[in-house]
């Protein structure tokens, strides 16, 4: 909702010329088509940490997942032989096979395609992997559905709290959240207001009392 609102907010050149509205996206969906996505990197900057799938997910990548899914349940009927049956599939990456599994994937891949339609996080993107530097990150990494142990777990508060806590304890993000086009607030974070900007301690807090919130549902 808050991408959205930024993306509307300045639309046609922005509701009032004088107020630039910045929007932090955590762990933003896909509500924008690829140009519109990225027309908002001035305003908007969305984070994504570890394997959380809601960045990835709109009908398209579902789409595709499914028939990826299909394709594995019944091969014979997508032109495949049995090497790609999903039990066989499964013990190759139990014997740690990455070659056999990155050319079925490649396979499977082109045969599916891609669906039309496709959406993605508003603005430019900041992938997370904790332990790891945080990095601007293009459309090609929330571009599918990837089935992970951790895809479900990775979208709750928590992990964001985590995350931005070790962006903090690390000295902040080494790259800036905005682009220089984007007006000069007076610190280099802001959430979504025209308020004044908040720290990343404020950020934490915030984050810590939605994963309070979330954890009594």
């Amino acid at each position: 909702v808050a991408a959205l609102l930024t993306a509307l907010w300045h639309e046609g050149g922005g509701r009032l010329s004088a107020t630039e509205v910045r929007c932090l996206a955590l762990a933003c969906p896909q509500v924008l088509d690829a140009s519109l996505a990225l027309a908002q990197a001035e305003h908007t900057t969305s984070l994504v940490v570890g394997d959380d799938c809601v960045p990835c997910l709109s009908l398209a990548s579902c789409f595709d997942l499914r028939d990826a899914l299909v394709s594995l349940a019944d091969p014979a009927s997508r032109g495949l032989d049995s090497s790609f049956e999903a039990a066989r599939v499964l013990e190759a990456a139990q014997a740690g096979d990455n070659a056999s599994l990155a050319e079925k994937y490649r396979t499977i891949r082109q045969l599916v395609g891609s669906a039309p339609d496709r959406l993605f996080p508003a603005g430019r993107i900041i992938k997370h992997h904790m332990g790891e530097t945080p990095r601007y990150a293009n459309h090609s990494v929330v571009d599918e559905m990837v089935v992970h142990i951790d895809m479900v777990a990775g979208h709750m508060p928590r992990r964001y709290l985590a995350s931005v806590q070790e962006i903090e304890a690390a000295g902040r993000c080494s790259e800036p959240l905005w682009s220089d086009s984007s007006t000069a607030l007076s610190s280099g974070l802001a959430l979504a207001t025209s308020l004044p900007s908040f720290s990343m301690e404020d950020i934490a807090a915030a984050v810590a009392a939605a994963a309070v919130e979330n954890s009594k549902l």
